[in-house]
């Protein structure tokens, strides 16, 4: 699949929240958050929730806090349509610069085992997986912590 030549990144705003919604949708099925808590991400860390955007349209989305000396990267999520053409590698470097930006050391996020683009995704950018989280997406469903170093 091709890559697109031009991805654009900016924040996502409360007028975003349909395209966003609709992307959590496509991605994570009967998983997906509610408007609710996208709101609550917009008014708590407005910086770092960001779209990605291609011949402009959005495609995707990332969404992080700051957490004392920390990030979490809370979610991501890329239309399937777009998958494999950037979008969420151009979301995840401007994210991590905006991490860097805030003096940020560390990043760290919650992903399944079993997912494995995602995790091919979080180690290019220099994720590791640090313990497995018994039962953290319902009962039965581990997860993996991963962290990354952020350089200063």
């Amino acid at each position: 699949m091709r890559r697109y030549g031009v991805i654009s990144v900016r924040r996502c705003h409360i007028v975003d929240l349909r395209s966003v919604l609709a992307i959590e949708r496509a991605s994570f099925a009967e998983d997906a958050w509610p408007r609710e808590l996208f709101v609550e991400l917009i008014e708590e860390c407005p910086r770092l929730f960001l779209l990605g955007v291609v011949e402009g349209r959005i495609a995707g989305y990332v969404a992080a806090v700051l957490r004392r000396e920390a990030g979490e990267l809370v979610s991501i999520a890329v239309l399937p349509r777009h998958r494999g053409r950037g979008v969420a590698g151009a979301l995840m470097r401007r994210v991590l610069v905006l991490l860097q930006k805030d003096n940020v050391k560390q990043c760290w996020l919650m992903v399944r085992p079993d997912n494995h683009e995602a995790i091919r995704l979080y180690r290019a950018f220099g994720f590791e997986r640090m313990r497995r989280v018994k039962d953290y997406y319902g009962r039965g469903t581990d997860a993996w912590r991963m962290a990354a170093p952020i350089p200063q």
